[in-house]
């Protein structure tokens, strides 16, 4: 691989009424040869924007997903080497096939109630990201979920921090609980 990801900082914030999910993503990734391609695994994902972020220059980026494939590609207007940074936001859905970043169901008295969990194996962390999806690309990770107060966030790694946000998104204000995870 002429491009490998270092580090994965990923933010999550799913809609349990709407089934889907916002993400941001900034993954710092080391360039080994000169290119102005960047590609790596993506399916089931909506790609809002896309930066590209070599030293203190922003470089023109297009991001194109091919579904079929399941990849992302992001073509630079200008060739890079060394250490960069992709920034991206998009939306995903929390499907009911227990694949990537998916939804779960279950009832409480007479009330069906949903949470959103994880399976990344063997191929499927590309329904949750876009990443380097393959077991050679070892990196590191940073994940933060924003969810409602009445939720908890549970991971397999100590939580780094909680705090109280007030944003907005999808149609109202809500207070929101930002946990961070390594």
């Amino acid at each position: 691989m002429d491009v490998n990801p270092i580090n994965y900082e990923l933010t999550f914030e799913p809609d349990l009424k709407k089934f889907i999910f916002l993400g941001t993503e900034i993954i710092t990734v080391s360039c080994k040869k000169p290119t102005n391609l960047i590609s790596m695994d993506c399916a089931e994902i909506k790609i809002k924007s896309c930066t590209v972020k070599f030293g203190s220059k922003i470089i023109t980026s297009t991001p194109k997903t091919d579904e079929k494939k399941e990849r992302l590609s992001i073509k630079l207007g200008e060739k890079i080497k060394g250490e960069a940074t992709i920034h991206l936001e998009f939306q995903g859905i929390l499907n009911d096939r227990l694949l990537g970043f998916y939804r779960s169901q279950y009832k409480q008295g007479n009330t069906t109630k949903y949470l959103a969990t994880t399976q990344f194996e063997a191929a499927d962390a590309r329904r949750a990201f876009p990443c380097w999806d393959e077991p050679e690309a070892k990196a590191t990770f940073e994940i933060s979920i924003i969810a409602d107060n009445k939720f908890t966030a549970i991971s397999n790694m100590p939580v780094q921090s909680k705090k109280n946000l007030k944003i907005k998104h999808y149609t109202n204000l809500k207070k929101h609980l930002l946990c961070q995870l390594i």
